[in-house]
């Protein structure tokens, strides 16, 4: 199939194709972007496909994109995307938009097969027979003018696109599973918002080693670092590691001398006053206002039922010939072993298992009730 690739540079012509996508049920979407030195990805390029059309889009060269962002929050069309997490960062960061509705043939390939978190060149071999090459993943896409065969490459990434789309929803929908992998996409789209500052400590690896006072502390400084990345565009790692802060929260550094044992002297300069404002803030919090401690790793009894939970979820996935993650996640699994003890049991996301209206609550729960209860894990 040919390709005829258009690349656009301002803005008039980005409106004249936009008025062409408007057009069409669904197109293949993709963008390239550099994500280095910075907190912020940077945007490089978006890709566009459309039959045997590819537009690329350099936002380098184009200063407004109100036609463009209208058109991505319309529902009219479908935006055909693989693996598309850090694209739909990318959009709400430089557009301030999330696209209204989107297809991620990586979840819908899920689905379909037993693969979890096939990338794009093996989803087109298995499905098209067709051998992509992906020599320019690592390029610099930041660079003007881009090489041929970078403008290749990008092309490539949305000209499948739609031939993917058409076969995965017709295998979706034969399974009669389209609407469980539509819920996924919309839970997916759904998680793009950006993440709350104040909520980033919770992430941290090892945070469950440390006591509600600890935690305090530990919280206040996630959030200074967290803040400061932002407003200096810069990676967390590059202001202080994890690994830094954890020590300063445990062992109760509050003094200048005791921080300049770990942090960096350009960090004291900078920041050292506002850290100890902020650590003497959290120590002096009331045990009420004290953060929850993290849960920590699942006991002996919990880690059994586990794996027998893992166990019954692997052999459901291949009953219904598909991927095991998607069943059910570890995450998700040990939700629902923490929550059991007050009889409630939560998904990945948060949302209450018990009342939740997924397709997981007549395919998933069921199994994971029966094992929990056959080795008294149940209520």
């Amino acid at each position: 199939m040919v390709m005829q690739v258009n690349w656009i540079a301002d803005a008039a012509a980005l409106s004249e194709h936009v008025a062409q996508w408007r057009t069409q049920p669904f197109v293949g979407f993709d963008t390239e972007f550099i994500r280095v030195r910075t907190f912020y990805p940077n945007i490089a390029l978006y890709q566009v496909g459309m039959n045997q059309h590819c537009a690329l889009i350099d936002p380098l060269a184009i200063d407004t994109f109100a036609e463009f962002t209208a058109w991505l929050t319309d529902q009219s069309t479908v935006l055909v995307m693989h693996s598309c997490s850090e694209d739909l960062e990318v959009m709400q960061h430089h557009l301030g938009v999330l696209p209204a509705t989107i297809f991620d043939t990586q979840v819908a390939a899920s689905f379909v097969g037993r693969d979890h978190g096939l990338g794009y060149q093996a989803l087109v071999r298995r499905e098209l027979d067709i051998e992509l090459l992906k020599g320019e993943t690592r390029s610099d896409w930041l660079q003007r003018p881009l090489s041929p065969e970078q403008r290749h490459y990008a092309a490539e990434d949305v000209h499948y696109l739609p031939l993917l789309y058409e076969r995965l929803t017709s295998q979706l929908r034969r399974l009669g599973r389209l609407e469980w992998a539509s819920q996924e996409m919309r839970r997916l789209r759904e998680a793009a918002a950006p993440r709350r500052a104040e909520d980033y400590f919770r992430t941290v690896r090892d945070a469950w080693r440390l006591d509600a006072r600890q935690l305090a502390v530990f919280s206040a400084l996630c959030l200074w670092r967290e803040e400061t990345a932002r407003q200096r565009n810069r990676p967390r790692g590059h202001i202080v590691a994890d690994e830094v802060l954890l020590d300063i929260a445990k062992r109760g550094l509050t003094r200048r001398r005791d921080l300049a044992s770990v942090l960096s002297e350009t960090v004291l300069e900078r920041s050292g006053d506002v850290l100890m404002q902020r650590i003497e803030a959290a120590l002096n919090l009331s045990d009420a206002q004290l953060p929850t401690r993290l849960p920590g790793p699942l006991n002996a009894q919990q880690g059994a039922l586990l794996k027998a939970l893992r166990e019954r979820i692997m052999a459901l996935a291949a009953q219904l010939d598909m991927a095991e993650t998607t069943l059910a996640s570890r995450r998700l699994l040990e939700a629902f072993i923490r929550d059991m003890h007050d009889g409630e049991q939560h998904l990945s996301d948060g949302r209450n298992l018990s009342t939740a209206r997924d397709w997981r609550d007549e395919i998933v729960m069921p199994e994971l009730r029966a094992v929990a209860a056959r080795l008294g894990g149940g209520r």
